[in-house]
């Protein structure tokens, strides 16, 4: 099987337009980098845009997570200052927002607006994004209750284990 002669980046960002998240995994294993950008509106005098940011803001969560997969950056903003989660949020995304913070991306970050992504899914009324948030912030709670009574009480850490 011969490899695909077209540059890796050309595909994956061909992919990422077009919402192939198989052709997106492709260029990936064959070295396009996961946070790269292109142009929007031209590359003369057009906007950079992130790839993740572009799947987000279409609800493209299989993208979403092979671009995490191979190592693309969570936090990474564009040239407004959101990130693919601020833009989720916003956008009512619900799965991409659920997919970044698996990945670790933490919604208090500010955005563009001055705002969080808490805040940006109540101003627009995506309850599922506010469902998202508060799920994964429970989670983590619940984890650090158990840690701490780990730490506490080391002779319990195979029962309390088990329910992490």
């Amino acid at each position: 099987m011969s490899k695909d002669p077209t540059p890796a980046k050309h595909r994956l960002l061909t992919g990422i337009l077009h919402g192939d998240a198989t052709e997106v995994v492709k260029a990936l294993r064959d070295g396009a980098d996961p946070s790269a950008s292109f142009r929007v509106g031209g590359e003369a005098g057009g906007v950079p845009l992130l790839g993740m940011i572009w799947a987000a803001s279409n609800g493209d969560e299989p993208t979403v997570r092979a671009l995490l997969s191979f190592g693309a950056d969570p936090f990474a903003r564009d040239a407004y200052g959101d990130s693919a989660g601020h833009v989720a949020a916003k956008m009512g995304r619900a799965n991409c927002l659920e997919t970044l913070l698996e990945f670790g991306w933490d919604w208090r970050e500010i955005g563009q607006q001055g705002l969080n992504a808490r805040e940006l899914a109540e101003r627009h009324h995506y309850f599922d994004c506010l469902r998202a948030i508060d799920e994964r912030e429970a989670s983590a709670n619940e984890k650090k209750a158990m840690e701490a009574e780990i730490q506490e009480n080391p002779a319990d850490k195979r029962a309390v284990s088990k329910r992490l």
